[in-house]
């Protein structure tokens, strides 16, 4: 692989570096000191993504991802440098803070490569290329994710959020060993993609069953599930929504497992992954006992969490539930909606308008002894601790307690709460997850507007899939935004079949845009060597498209049974789309 010669070559270079407090020359420093950073700008100025635009007045150079930028680079001979990440994630804002503000770092980047932003969100397909790349060859992956590529367009090199000097070194002994030996890079680059391999012909039989998958996934959950605490073992907690929602469409579970999903619902409903004030779930906790939010609240989250606690309250008749998940949809409503496109928004961001993670969240108890009355201060104080110290760096973040204070509280705080930032984009994908949520609605409670809703909006998700250019995304006012993916598709076909819609003319175009003779594309027209078709694709915050996109296929699954053998937890959604007989 690229990173076995490429990576601890780099990695030696960083070790053996001495240590400096910059890498520019003097002279340098003292130019780019007479230059005011606000004027300058780049070319993602005005790019109507606001991941984008907030690296449009940088002093890095950035581009927007193009096939220009591979001309370019093939011209010039340089390094690609790609940074992915996007508007609601907290280590997105640390970098650019960090790094990217710095005349010193950019004047590096721009000197010794093309660099390349994307919004992830806006390019799943390239993003999902570049993630591969970095837990194949690193053993981690995550946001901000920067990949170093051969101007052929071949990654050598990933890392994600680093400080300034180490960000610095890196590219530096990048560039030199791209000075020195070039031809090393690009044999070890190109050797390590994976090649394409066509379906077979012909194709296996499909033996694995929808009953022996459903056994596999039970069996793999015994030792992945945390008997104590909900969720899955693991350093941190995610919410796993759609692994909840592919059980729920089994009829008979084990007791223990039973058990385990409803402890896990519970817990994540009373519990800190859950905003108790303004409404709504964050992305995950950073600790096991859902404790401390990662603090941005996105859409896909937030829709098939409704749907989940929607579902499952039906299900097990637990009216609790089902109020989650309504009151979910209201926050949705309240803070995602946007009347003018009848879509959702994608996500609030993590950091106040201070850069403070958290910010619009947590409070000290100066300001809570301010706001409440003296008899609400008192409940709370002894509820929260609130005359220790609080352990949210000194803060506290409200939930709810026994006694009749905490819905006076809450409504306080409610009140004077802060808006975090939000992102305008409103993916087509992810409003489709919404389609499920507001259908749910109508299932649990009997009210049909909830239907109407869902109706409506799938009725405008297969419409833009059906113009001409099918937009990723709209931006505030209703303009497109990207090209429409696999996902939108797939999660589209999905939610018109929740409603029971004849999905067969969507799918056929999702096939005649995306399916290869070595499975599926993520995008229509990928511009990296090895952006080729995926046979499989994993359940993670979102089901697996190819569990969606392969119904019509058996032999795309038969070619594909001994990895849903081998890994039933992330291959549980071929349990909820009925891919196997």
């Amino acid at each position: 692989m690229a990173n076995h010669c490429i990576k601890p070559a780099i990695d030696q270079g960083l070790k053996n570096r001495p240590v400096k407090k910059s890498g520019t020359p003097l002279l340098l420093v003292l130019l780019l000191s007479l230059v005011s950073l606000n004027s300058l700008a780049n070319a993602l100025k005005h790019n109507p993504s606001p991941y984008l635009a907030m690296h449009g007045s940088d002093p890095v150079d950035w581009r927007p991802w193009s096939a220009e930028v591979l001309k370019e680079a093939q011209r010039e001979n340089r390094l690609i440098f790609i940074s992915s990440g996007y508007f609601s994630c907290y280590w997105c804002h640390r970098m650019q803070e960090d790094v990217y503000h710095h005349a010193d770092a950019a004047t590096i980047l721009n000197a010794d490569t093309i660099p390349v932003k994307i919004d992830r969100e806006l390019s799943p397909g390239l993003d999902h290329y570049l993630i591969d790349f970095s837990q194949r060859t690193t053993g981690r992956a995550g946001w901000p994710i920067h990949v170093l590529l051969t101007p052929e367009g071949y990654p050598f090199y990933a890392f994600m959020y680093q400080p300034k000097a180490r960000f610095i070194a890196i590219i530096e002994r990048a560039a030199r060993l791209w000075r020195t030996d070039p031809d090393t890079i690009r044999t070890a680059a190109r050797k390590a993609l994976p090649q394409p391999e066509p379906y077979p012909d012909p194709p296996p039989l499909l033996k694995l069953t929808h009953t022996q998958l459903a056994q596999l996934l039970f069996a793999t959950l015994e030792g992945a599930m945390d008997d104590f605490g909900g969720g899955l073992k693991g350093q941190q907690k995610f919410p796993q929504t759609p692994l909840y929602l592919s059980l729920l469409t089994l009829t008979q579970w084990p007791d223990h497992i039973k058990e385990w999903f409803i402890l896990s619902l519970d817990a994540m409903a009373s519990q800190h992954l859950r905003d108790h004030v303004n409404g709504g779930f964050f992305r995950y906790t950073v600790d096991p006992d859902w404790h401390t939010p990662h603090y941005e609240k996105m859409l896909y989250d937030n829709a098939q969490l409704a749907t989940l606690y929607l579902r499952a309250g039906k299900r097990f008749n637990r009216p609790d539930w089902i109020t989650v998940g309504l009151e979910t949809l209201r926050f949705l409503d309240r803070h995602l909606y946007n009347p003018k496109t009848g879509l959702y928004f994608g996500s609030l961001s993590a950091t106040d308008a201070h850069h403070h993670e958290g910010g619009n969240y947590l409070w000290d108890a100066a300001t809570l002894k301010k706001l409440l009355p003296p008899e609400l201060y008192r409940a709370a104080a002894d509820a929260w601790g609130l005359d220790g110290s609080g352990p949210w760096d000194g803060k506290w973040l409200p939930a709810p307690f026994e006694g009749n204070a905490w819905p006076a509280i809450r409504r306080i705080l409610a009140e004077h709460s802060t808006q975090p930032a939000r992102d305008s984009k409103q993916v087509l994908a992810w409003n489709a997850l919404m389609v499920d949520a507001l259908a749910a609605a109508t299932d649990a409670t009997g009210d049909p507007q909830w239907r109407t809703r869902a109706v409506a909006l799938y009725n405008k998700l297969s419409r833009q899939l059906r113009t001409l250019q099918p937009p990723r995304a709209l931006n505030d006012d209703g303009s497109p935004m990207g090209q429409a993916t696999l996902q939108d598709y797939a999660l589209t076909v999905a939610a018109g079949e929740t409603l029971g819609k004849d999905t067969a003319p969507l799918r056929q175009r999702t096939a005649r845009n995306f399916l290869t003779s070595s499975g599926w594309k993520f995008s229509a027209a990928p511009l990296l060597p090895g952006q080729s078709g995926l046979k499989w694709l994993a359940d993670s915050a979102l089901p697996s498209l190819t569990a969606i996109a392969d119904l019509p296929y058996p032999r795309h699954v038969a070619a594909v049974q001994t990895r849903l053998r081998q890994g039933p937890l992330q291959s549980h959604s071929y349990l909820r789309y009925n891919t196997l007989p």
